[in-house]
């Protein structure tokens, strides 16, 4: 009887130690796989003659960073991730002349200037969401972007699977130029610009650190 008591009093006093809280399997590190996560970004067209213009299509492929998951609690979780902003890529239809152009200019100090800003950083403040082990996990994410020397919160969406060992998450968001100090470039007398909003999605790819 003795040792039930002295059984029952330990395990009361290990539960106030975790806080009133049942203990759980806790956060899983995930690092980043470079190689297999991608970051699209298109810009729309805006202007008089918007109309006789193209979109511009980008993408990034240096991402690095980690995700810590926590299956059971997930406000535990977090995201901090790394763009190389020299990865960005144009991959317009259009003539090489013309895509080296664009890339030549969208590197410059006119619009990402990316040898004073060499790197894109988001890192997230806050995770709610819902899901299931075994199910896709729907997030909803809110964190700091810096871009562009500027940190602005953003708030993304994200759908978010683990497989043993893999995470895999992607998402789709919009952010204003503007909003970090880049004025969206123009051209023939501001005729034919790129519009202010840019929709980026972005697919992550990480494994679980050992």
């Amino acid at each position: 009887m003795r040792n039930q008591r002295d059984g029952l009093w330990l395990g009361l006093l290990a539960l106030l130690l975790a806080g009133g809280h049942p203990a759980h399997a806790g956060v899983s590190v995930y690092r980043i796989d470079p190689t297999s996560s991608t970051v699209e970004v298109r810009t729309g067209k805006s202007g008089l003659f918007g109309g006789f213009g193209h979109s511009h299509e980008i993408a990034g492929s240096r991402l690095r960073g980690e995700v810590r998951a926590d299956e059971e609690k997930l406000s535990a979780s977090s995201v901090d991730v790394t763009l190389e902003a020299t990865s960005l890529k144009v991959l317009d239809r259009v003539k090489e002349s013309e895509v080296a152009e664009i890339q030549h200019t969208m590197e410059s100090d006119k619009v990402l200037d990316v040898s004073k800003f060499a790197v894109i950083r988001f890192r997230s403040t806050r995770v709610a969401g819902s899901g299931a082990k075994g199910q896709p996990y729907r997030l909803d994410l809110t964190g700091d972007l810096e871009f562009h020397g500027v940190t602005k919160q953003l708030q993304t969406p994200a759908e978010v699977t683990l497989d043993g060992d893999k995470l895999q998450a992607h998402g789709e968001f919009v952010v204003r130029q503007r909003d970090f100090g880049i004025r969206p470039f123009s051209g023939g007398l501001g005729m034919v610009k790129v519009a202010n909003e840019v929709r980026i999605r972005f697919r992550i790819v990480a494994r679980r650190r050992k």
